[in-house]
């Protein structure tokens, strides 16, 4: 909960200023470099360290020397992240060596932006160097003390952008608003590292023990096994930005990256909430039976539904105004490719939760080369797609790929090797959840329809009457089951302690 409410709350500021300042961009520079942004922004959210997922499987060999209180493992385990994140910086680094050759092909309208080159390494080094200095605080991650990254990730972002707006206003430069994004990346990872190490002194010491051989073959396997998958996850998304720029050019490029900044910034957000409760499964994994574990799964998977429901629902109706009032008409999207890029946030925001639930119970293995069958199909259906539906056919050959390959390979694995079940018993959960979001969905929509007046109000009333409409109906189906009475006692439960807890306080 408390991982959760912290993430919430940091993504929210995040969320705000960077809205406000991908506004004084838009504002102050040309189309093209709203274009060139958006390509360089999705490059390097793809190949960032959280995207790849590596540390997820790392905190998963910390799990039970911190239950354990065993320091020397904890000290040879962080040792051997250290190695782990610099051999995966060489690599990324290889990576944006050869996608700086390949740019012309990406976007030739670049070309005519100044200093384009350098801009493209200053996006880069904010990548690379987030692979320093970053391995320790994977023991905050397995130790369920992830909030403090986050607030030093916020921290670091939320000061990124008053800088990158102060310099646009000052200077109106695409290049020191590009440098901005590489100097403070520094500082954060220095100064991250020193509060950990603060907290957990005995990461000072180096020890001479090493790892066993068979715990470096399960890292191995581990790092190798996530890393394929999260690779080819981000090469599909990766190929939806290059056919976008590639086929539409640097204005359809731009509306995206609006779209993209909002949407995948309400996604991280709902992720952060979800993730919140890594640790805490990692933790049941090792202290618990798998029929606990699989009812809390259950829960968990209902919530996510809902949750990614609603906000998918309120994205549909309010993000065109929104983005009209904000950046201007030419920026708007038709409706049905905002319908179809609210209904993919849905199925990737079903995906965290059993994302979360196998890696944190250490199920990295399995389905492994599932991101690059997904990539490949991706583009074979965009491509079809494309030539049948113009510009959204992209985004339904999204839909689909999602559609035909993870959305049951991801579950399989960890009903077939950890619940030991049918994953019919998942389809039929997932299918009915996705009924009542689709009920809502309608009837948000159909209600939102009759709502007029200025942008504002629009903005205003149709994000209320959709959240109020679906999480009302949602409420009034899912009441009855299993799922919804665990969710509910939870909550009780959190709000009986606080409150035990303060009268506590008030006694003593």
């Amino acid at each position: 909960m408390r991982n959760s409410i912290v993430a919430f709350i940091c993504r929210i500021l995040v969320l705000i200023f960077a809205y406000v300042s991908r506004v004084v961009f838009i504002r102050v520079l040309d189309v093209e470099c709203t274009g060139a942004y958006g390509l360089f922004d999705n490059i390097l959210i793809i190949f960032s360290l959280n995207s790849l997922g590596i540390d997820t499987a790392l905190a998963f060999m910390l799990y039970s020397p911190l239950a354990e209180n065993e320091r020397i493992k904890q000290q040879t385990l962080i040792q051997a992240f250290r190695r782990v994140h610099l051999m995966i910086g060489v690599i990324v680094t290889l990576s944006f060596v050869a996608l700086y050759f390949l740019l012309p092909v990406f976007s030739a309208e670049s070309a005519a932006i100044p200093n384009i080159g350098l801009i493209f390494w200053l996006f880069a080094g904010n990548v690379i160097f987030g692979y320093i200095q970053s391995h320790k605080q994977i023991i905050l991650l397995a130790d369920q003390q992830n909030y403090i990254n986050d607030l030093y990730e916020s921290g670091q972002l939320i000061l990124q952008y008053v800088v990158q707006i102060v310099v646009l206003l000052t200077t109106k430069s695409f290049l020191l608003y590009s440098l901005v994004i590489f100097i403070l990346i520094i500082p954060k990872n220095l100064i991250s590292a020193a509060h950990t190490t603060k907290r957990y002194p005995y990461l000072k010491q180096r020890v001479q023990a090493s790892l066993e051989q068979n715990e470096k073959r399960i890292l191995r396997k581990n790092i190798w096994a996530i890393l394929i998958r999260r690779s080819g996850i981000q090469l599909q998304m990766f190929t939806d930005t290059l056919l976008l720029s590639g086929y539409f050019g640097l204005l359809s490029m731009a509306r995206y990256a609006n779209y993209s900044l909002i949407i995948t910034s309400v996604r991280q957000l709902m992720e952060k909430i979800v993730n919140g409760i890594m640790g805490s499964v990692g933790n049941l994994g090792v202290t618990t039976d798998r029929d606990k574990v699989e009812d809390i799964f259950n829960a968990s998977l209902m919530l996510t539904c809902v949750l990614y429901g609603i906000v998918s629902i309120a994205l549909f109706v309010v993000i065109g105004p929104f983005i009209e009032m904000s950046f201007g008409q030419v920026y708007v999207f038709p409706v049905d490719i905002t319908l179809v890029l609210c209904i993919n946030l849905y199925f990737k925001g079903v995906r965290t939760v059993t994302n979360v639930f196998r890696n944190s119970l250490g199920l990295f293995s399995q389905a492994r080369y599932m991101g690059f069958i997904e990539a490949a199909v991706n583009v074979v259906y965009s491509i079809a797609a494309i030539a049948l539906f113009d510009e959204i056919g992209i985004f339904i050959g999204t839909t689909l790929s999602m559609l035909t390959v993870p959305i049951w390979m991801e579950p399989w694995a960890l009903y077939r090797d950890y619940f030991g079940k049918k994953l019919w018993n998942y389809f039929l959960r997932l299918g009915g959840y996705t009924l009542v979001i689709a009920v809502c969905w309608t009837a948000s929509s159909v209600a939102c329809s009759f709502i007029g007046g200025p942008l504002p109000v629009q903005f205003i009333l149709k994000g209320i009457v959709s959240v109020v409409i679906s999480g009302g109906l949602s409420t009034l189906f899912l009441r009855p089951t299993k799922e919804f009475k665990i969710i509910w006692s939870s909550l009780l439960s959190v709000i009986k302690k606080r409150a035990d807890s303060k009268t506590k306080l008030k006694e003593n």
